[in-house]
C-alpha cells in the first residue's frame, strides 16, 4: 500500500498563500523566515531549500501565510529589503510544472569538426 504524503503540501497551498523567496542569504534559517514574516500574520510554514547531496542552502525558499491580505502586506513591505547583505525578492509561488529536462529528447546535431579530424590524422601518416 502506497500513501501519498504530498496531500499536506497541496492542502497548505490551497488554504494559504505560498510565497516564493529568492536571493536569501545562505545563512538564513527557517526560524529566521518565520520571525520575519510573522510580523505580518500567521505563518503556516517556512522552508529554506537546500542541495540534497551537500545540504548547503540554495538561496531560495518558501513561506506559507494563512491570510491572503497578510501575505500581500508582507510582500509589499519586504520586497527588495536588504537582509543579511542581500536584497530579498518575493513573488507568489507557482505550482511546479510536471516533467523536466529528463523527459525532453536531446536535440540531435550533425557532427562537427570532421574536417579537423581528417587533417589531424593526415599529419600523423
Amino acid at each position: 500500500m502506497t500513501i501519498d504524503c504530498n496531500w499536506l503540501g497541496q492542502y497548505l497551498n490551497y488554504i494559504t498563500m505560498n510565497l516564493y523567496l529568492s536571493n536569501i542569504s545562505f545563512h538564513t534559517t527557517e526560524s529566521d523566515l518565520i520571525a520575519l514574516f510573522s510580523r505580518f500574520g500567521k505563518v503556516a510554514s517556512a522552508t529554506v531549500m537546500s542541495d540534497p547531496s551537500t545540504g548547503r542552502p540554495q538561496g531560495f525558499g518558501f513561506v506559507n501565510i494563512a491570510d491572503d491580505q497578510e501575505a500581500t502586506a508582507a510582500m509589499s513591505a519586504l520586497q527588495g529589503r536588504e537582509i543579511e547583505g542581500r536584497k530579498l525578492s518575493i513573488s507568489v509561488a507557482r505550482e511546479k510544472s510536471q516533467g523536466g529536462p529528463k523527459d525532453k529528447p536531446r536535440p540531435t546535431t550533425p557532427r562537427t569538426n570532421q574536417n579537423s579530424t581528417r587533417h589531424f590524422t593526415s599529419r600523423i601518416k
